[in-house]
């Protein structure tokens, strides 16, 4: 029956209309839907392929998708995937939660012919790794482990490269403080190298998100805490470790986002975008903060909770996923002056359900491909979707 279902539903398309009312058109001030069309290219059944994907795909070469699940696998410490242009699912790696890492939950980074990603659990030190996974052959080499000291603990982020293949990203908590630490690591000697540890008082607590670069090497990014109302900061960090706090949020008691966990976004301007919490009823939220640290929220439909982070195309719009509040959550676009059109409501069904905010991206067409963490064949362990823009 599963095998049958999938087959079916790899071959159909879910129309998402007007006339959809079982999640966002209950939402009071309803923002506009737009026909999209929605294809499934893979629902996990939990077992040797994976469980919960949380963290959205990447693009590989020759149209191939690449992702990761946060569980599941041979040992249920999650796996690497890859999805072809022709729809075909192959696992290329299951973690065992020993040496190599466990519970990958964070986008891959594509650098030359090999996937780097990272875990936020086992290594030497069960303080997470960073792996790098051969695309041809599904081999992984477990080329960093975290000691949870002062290079950091719980790599959390979606590591981003510089031309030279050098590596940057985030770990939750660990460093000098504590607080988190933003690191480089360098793949062709292993060298890892703490660039900055945060303090857990003004200048942030918890990096959340995955970092933005300018051609400077300034990295820019966000801490789920800390800043002077401890509701989270949007920083700077320069080439040279001086790190700057560009905003700092002021949480629920003026309408502010609080606990940003996000993947930050930046515009050819210079400015800064993201996600998070606003307001008292925990709806969600879209931020920008401009070089000058100047902040302007749109905010999400009431009644919603995410995004974490958005995708921007040339024309200035963004897009990203969003959960609802007793419903299955959907994947929306915001213009440039904040009108938000729902371009797919999950039905929690075969499509899926709860997509958590995880990354969705563009192709050169303008489609979007993302993932849900649940739902799917059974309800249970998520999907892989594709969604054709009208």
């Amino acid at each position: 029956m599963v095998t049958s279902e999938l087959k079916q539903m790899s071959t159909m398309t879910l129309r998402a209309t007007v006339g959809l009312a079982l999640a966002l058109a209950v939402v009071v001030a309803a923002p506009m839907q737009a026909q999209s069309t929605f294809k499934l290219l893979h629902g996990f059944l939990g077992g040797s392929d994976g469980a919960h994907p949380t963290s959205g795909v990447a693009f590989g070469p020759n149209g191939y998708l690449y992702g990761v699940t946060l569980d599941g696998g041979a040992y249920k410490q999650g796996t690497v995937f890859s999805i072809s242009p022709g729809g075909r699912y192959k696992q290329l790696y299951a973690f065992t939660g020993g040496a190599d890492g466990g519970f990958p939950a964070d986008q891959l980074t594509w650098v030359g012919t090999s996937l780097y990603g990272v875990t936020n659990f086992g290594g030497d030190y069960n303080a997470g790794v960073i792996f790098m996974i051969d695309s041809s052959s599904g081999a992984e080499t477990t080329l960093y482990s975290f000691t949870g000291s002062t290079d950091g603990y719980i790599p959390d982020s979606t590591m981003i490269a510089d031309a030279s293949g050098n590596l940057y990203g985030t770990a939750f908590e660990g460093g000098a403080n504590s607080a988190g630490t933003i690191f480089r690591f360098v793949p062709a000697t292993g060298i890892l190298t703490t660039l900055y540890a945060f303090q857990g008082q003004s200048d942030g607590k918890y990096p959340s998100g995955r970092l933005a670069r300018d051609m400077y090497g300034n990295l820019y990014g966000a801490t789920l805490e800390g800043g002077t109302s401890d509701f989270g900061t949007i920083f700077r960090l320069s080439a040279s470790g001086v790190e700057t706090v560009l905003y700092s949020f002021l949480g629920y008691p003026v309408h502010d986002v609080y606990y940003p966990y996000a993947n930050v976004t930046k515009d050819s301007a210079g400015n800064l975008y993201g996600g998070g919490t606003s307001g008292g009823a925990g709806d969600g939220a879209v931020f920008k903060v401009s070089r000058t640290g100047a902040e302007t929220i749109y905010n999400v439909p009431s009644g919603t909770s995410g995004p974490s982070s958005v995708v921007m195309d040339s024309d200035g719009n963004f897009y990203g996923t969003m959960n609802v509040v007793g419903y299955y959550g959907g994947v929306f676009k915001m213009d440039a002056s904040g009108t938000y059109t729902i371009l797919y409501s999950f039905t929690g069904g075969l499509d899926g359900t709860s997509p958590n905010g995880a990354d969705v991206i563009r192709d050169a067409k303008g489609n979007l491909y993302g993932t849900t963490y649940s739902g799917g064949v059974g309800r249970k362990y998520g999907t892989v979707f594709e969604l054709t823009l009208p």
